[in-house]
């Protein structure tokens, strides 16, 4: 708004200079690309000089839009053993979304000599529900068939030890072996 008031501004001020000479500078043109906001190249074109004078309300309104991007991301504490449902839970809403790629999220997770000191029988089947934060697992459900608890431990804290590409995003992978 600051620049299309200026822009009115700088055309009544061309128009009072160009009354004198009304064969030269025909009065109604001016107006019309004034009131047409679909127009900005042509009016920043004719003020070159008034622009010039105060070129920081113009420089302040294009860096702010810049600064909300490059902004870290906030901290966000997520309960210790959190299932995916807590971590979910935890993030605020309205936080900018960042999707990773199921195989990159999966990758990890299916590589099985990771789960090795776990003693995993290829009789038990296990699924995975993993919620992963700037390249965590921040939430972790575990289920086994046959259920054995102790081995649900023990992978809940292999998963929770491995890491990912760090995206500010809460992403949700599920796996089954």
């Amino acid at each position: 708004m600051r620049r299309q008031i200026f822009v009115a501004v700088v055309f009544g001020c061309a128009a009072c200079g160009g009354s004198s000479t009304p064969a030269n500078a025909p009065p109604p043109p001016p107006p019309t690309q004034a009131a047409s906001p679909a127009a900005p190249d042509e009016p920043a074109a004719a003020p070159a000089a008034p622009a010039e004078s105060s070129p920081s309300p113009a420089a302040s309104v294009e860096p702010e839009p810049a600064t909300p991007p490059s902004a870290p991301p906030p901290k966000i504490s997520f309960p210790p053993h959190a299932s995916v449902d807590e971590a979910m839970k935890a993030v605020p809403a309205g936080l900018p979304r960042l999707n990773m790629s199921t195989d990159t999220l999966q990758t990890p997770l299916l590589d099985l000599k990771r789960y090795d000191k776990c003693k995993v029988p290829r009789s038990t089947k296990v699924t995975m529900r993993v919620a992963v934060y700037d390249g965590a697992a921040v939430g972790v459900d575990v289920a086994t068939k046959p259920k054995n608890v102790k081995m649900e431990a023990c992978l809940d804290g292999v998963v929770r030890g491995m890491s990912w590409d760090k995206v500010p995003s809460l992403n949700e992978v599920n796996v089954t072996f």
